[in-house]
């Protein structure tokens, strides 16, 4: 399991494929009477060494194998069309394959120690069928069979794996399906970040302390789509909140959140009534204002009155842009905790 920190891979797609590897679930089964336990760990173990041979050798699924290159964060995918072109190509590339498994599962049935699924049920869900994913699945001992109406999955040693294969697609989501997650519980993914920081159960009692806080609920968001592969963890407030976030083409992989600029305004109105820290967390992560008229669209908004305020700091006059502050760190650590957690306490007054 890669679960360490990589900073160079060999190639692009080995870049990507870390990112599901790294979110790959700790087996944990679910109660089932389509899939029993065994069942469901031989497709457990089986899926995660399907996504270690492809790491191995991408050119098994017709991934792309140009050398590694990723993004800075704050460099935008356009800016470099010609890496933007290498990572889409691998994207959708895993999304047909994986999509394929997914579909099939959701829409075929089991027979025997078969799956079988209509072309026509495959087709009405767009779903592509390339032969490198015979390939592919054949190092995880699964063979596929096709014929002009149906396509059959099995596996060489059965032990079940369709079944479980199919009770996870019709419950889970494509991610997780990837993740064969079956309890959909992502609390493991908090552990495993923490654990590749350092930070000595930082995250686990920063959950705790959402919690007590009456945060929504921890929630988990992943996007995996032909053009994107990224997940993320939040802790809300209805109006902003502390994220972890996972972006696969960048060179700064894991992204720590804080609130955005909703409200920004209100707040420095009101600057000298908030505590130290807060004061000291506007002033360190807001953008001071150059009056470039960016926030006016060049004087065409609102009159053109930029959208500054001064406000009083340690006996200085500083002059804020409330559009642009910064709210992401590449490494998180107590006090970002405590700032940012005192941060909502205060954003909480105003709305």
């Amino acid at each position: 399991m890669l679960t360490h920190r990589i900073n160079e891979f060999k190639n692009i797609s080995q870049r990507i494929l870390y990112g599901l590897y790294f979110a790959y679930s700790d087996f944990e089964p679910v109660v089932s009477e389509f899939a029993n336990d065994e069942e469901q760990k031989t497709l457990h173990t089986n899926m995660k060494c399907l996504i270690g041979k492809l790491y191995d050798n991408p050119a098994l699924l017709g991934l792309p194998t140009n050398k590694d290159e990723a993004y800075d964060y704050l460099v935008c995918n356009n800016e470099r069309p010609e890496l933007n072109k290498i990572y889409m190509a691998a994207f959708k590339t895993l999304h047909r394959f994986f999509n394929f498994l997914y579909s099939m599962a959701q829409c075929g049935n089991i027979d025997g120690d078969m799956l079988v699924c209509k072309i026509s049920k495959l087709k009405q869900k767009k779903v592509i069928i390339e032969p490198s994913f015979k390939d592919a699945l054949n190092t995880i001992n699964i063979m596929t069979k096709k014929n002009k109406d149906e396509i059959v999955l099995l596996h060489e040693n059965d032990n079940g794996l369709v079944k479980a294969l199919q009770l996870l697609a019709k419950t889970r989501s494509l991610f997780d399906f990837i993740c064969c997650l079956y309890n959909g519980n992502h609390d493991y993914l908090l552990q495993r970040i923490d654990n590749l920081y350092g930070y000595n159960g930082l995250l686990k009692e920063l959950k705790e302390r959402c919690d007590e806080k009456g945060y929504y609920n921890y929630n988990f968001n992943a996007e995996f789509i032909p053009t994107n592969l990224s997940y993320g963890i939040g802790f809300g407030t209805g109006f902003g909140g502390i994220y972890i976030k996972y972006y696969t083409r960048k060179y700064q992989q894991f992204i720590f959140e804080g609130p955005g600029g909703r409200g920004l305004k209100v707040l420095l109105s009101d600057f000298e009534k908030h505590p130290p820290r807060v004061q000291k967390h506007i002033i360190d992560t807001c953008k001071r204002c150059t009056h470039c008229h960016g926030c006016t669209n060049g004087g065409k908004i609102k009159g053109g009155k930029d959208q500054d305020i001064i406000v009083k700091y340690k006996s200085e006059l500083i002059d804020i842009c409330t559009n642009f502050p910064v709210a992401w760190w590449y490494e998180f650590n107590r006090e970002l905790m405590e700032t940012l957690l005192e941060y909502n306490e205060v954003r909480r007054k105003y709305f």
